[in-house]
């Protein structure tokens, strides 16, 4: 059982089936992060939450809206973004 928090961890979403998918979590030790990877590189964060102290235990969850994307630690939404990846296959679903 970990009684600190690992420095880095990451939570994947990808809503297709292409090289650029969100991640969310942390790095270094530093705070959470939703962060947009491009073709393998990750980008600057597009959303970083300063106000929640990773702990031990997280349990960090992401859903996927119909235009963006939502990531919520302990059942708190901390970050929302528009899914710029995604968006133009969310317009050809049918509803």
């Amino acid at each position: 059982l970990l009684t600190v928090p690992s420095t880095e961890f990451w939570l994947v979403v990808r809503a297709s089936d292409t090289s650029d998918y969100w991640r969310f979590g942390r790095a270094g030790g530093g705070a959470y992060q939703l962060q947009k990877v491009a073709g393998g590189t990750p980008g600057a964060p597009a959303a970083t939450v300063a106000t929640v102290l990773p702990a031990a235990g997280d349990l960090l969850s992401c859903g996927l809206l119909s235009a963006g994307i939502s990531c919520s630690v302990n059942g708190v939404t901390v970050a929302a973004v528009v899914d710029s990846f995604n968006v133009e296959e969310e317009k050809g679903l049918v509803g």
